[in-house]
């Protein structure tokens, strides 16, 4: 799972699953909020601020079907090789 969509996320192997940021909105808010301060509008905050974000779902995090598990093919051949 990675964070700020890089672009190399979706190149990996598998590609990864990813927490997209609006990189101007907090450039916007993090300016807006320094202009208010150095004009003695208001103190800085010291609380949170929350923007949205977006899940970008890749092959990382894709449900798998059972069968194609690891452990499930594993458990398939032993019981191939005993019968």
């Amino acid at each position: 799972m990675g964070f700020d969509d890089m672009e190399l996320a979706e190149y990996s192997e598998p590609p990864l699953s990813t927490i997209a940021v609006d990189k101007l909105a907090i450039g916007t808010e993090a300016a807006v909020l320094a202009l208010r301060c150095m004009r003695n509008e208001q103190p800085l905050p010291s609380g949170t601020c929350v923007l949205p974000v977006r899940l970008i779902e890749r092959s990382s995090t894709q449900r798998r079907e059972t069968a194609h598990h690891p452990a499930q093919i594993l458990r398939q051949a032993l019981n191939s090789a005993q019968s």
